[in-house]
């Protein structure tokens, strides 16, 4: 299930947004939240995650939740995580509300192999995310090589960067990168999605189109997806990591 809303503001939209699906209910047990934006320093906001977005949302989980231990990674593939953190505003984020910040390309792994990895054989996945409620926290825009790059793809993050002389940053891109989304989220699919659509991308990677969207969705992670790429104008099953992850939800 999924909902969107208008976009007005983050403070009056985000609540209006997870009211309608009862999520401070889901949440309410749940003892780690893993907060997963999407950031990296050659994208200007809203194209990375905002963290005016996700300010909301942590404010949104305490309200709940007070005791939930609240973390926020990323393992950004393209800058160095910890300059995104502090030069996006995320590490003033953290302090102002006590959250700590993992980067999940120098965090502690546990390898995972499964039968229905496409590319790998295994895969050593950050540990954190398997002890606590993950949320996917993307921005809303398209992909030259993906097609789109919503709440699926945005989990590419979790891949570490070097583990025993392996540069996992390095291997995803050994084939189409669609092979790589299946395999991460066959690790762990996200519990929950929250897309920021409040501006769109400034510029349409693909036509080169400037779009607004003025819009924010939540919900399941593929469902979520599916109505991203009717958004942006693509049908989700010519989106090859939607028909891929499609078919693993029905296994």
């Amino acid at each position: 299930m999924i909902k969107e809303t208008k976009f007005i503001s983050y403070e009056k939209s985000i609540p209006e947004l997870l009211d309608g699906l009862d999520f401070g209910l889901r949440i309410i047990r749940e003892k780690k939240i893993i907060l997963k934006p999407n950031l990296t320093l050659s994208k200007e906001f809203p194209t990375t995650t905002h963290p005016k977005f996700i300010e909301e949302i942590i404010k949104y989980i305490r309200q709940y939740n007070e005791k939930a231990k609240i973390v926020i990674a990323e393992g950004s593939g393209g800058d160095p995580t910890e300059k995104c953190f502090k030069e996006l505003g995320y590490k003033e984020l953290s302090e102002r509300y006590d959250i700590p910040l993992i980067n999940l390309n120098t965090a502690e792994t546990i390898r995972i192999e499964k039968p229905q990895f496409k590319k790998f054989d295994f895969i050593d996945y950050p540990k954190i995310l398997l002890e606590g409620f993950l949320i996917s926290l993307p921005a809303l825009k398209e992909h030259i090589e993906a097609t789109i790059t919503i709440s699926l793809k945005n989990m590419l993050g979790c891949y570490p960067s070097k583990q025993d002389g392996k540069n996992w940053k390095t291997e995803m891109h050994q084939w189409h990168i669609d092979y790589s989304i299946h395999d991460i989220i066959a690790c762990k699919y996200p519990d929950f999605a929250i897309c920021d659509g409040s501006v769109g991308q400034t510029g349409n990677e693909i036509s080169g189109s400037p779009r607004e969207f003025k819009i924010l969705l939540a919900g399941d992670s593929l469902e979520l997806d599916k109505r991203g790429a009717a958004i942006l104008g693509h049908d989700w099953d010519k989106v090859r990591h939607l028909v891929f992850i499609d078919e693993l939800s029905k296994k």
